[in-house]
């Protein structure tokens, strides 16, 4: 068994009782990103990283509509995990 490690709460984004690691990319965009966040449930969590990967990405919200146009989503997780 491995033991555990704690992770400093500054590197976490987001406000909320459980840490969440969740993972995507904004379409077009070769590499995943992860985010460690704190949230009150997983929809919360996936919100703040949707807000934060677009924000990296300067992509305003005509951006964000021609990607939804052209991709039919403006996202993708590829892993959403509460962490222990």
């Amino acid at each position: 068994m491995s033991n555990p490690i704690q992770i400093p709460a500054h590197h976490f984004i987001g406000s909320g009782k459980h840490p969440w690691l969740i993972i995507g990319r904004v379409p077009g965009d070769d590499d995943d990103t992860g985010y460690l966040i704190l949230a009150d449930d997983e929809g919360q969590a996936q919100q703040v990283f949707v807000k934060a990967i677009h924000a990296d990405a300067d992509n305003c919200d005509d951006t964000r509509a021609d990607l939804l146009e052209r991709y039919n989503v403006d996202h993708f997780i590829t892993n959403s995990q509460m962490l222990a």
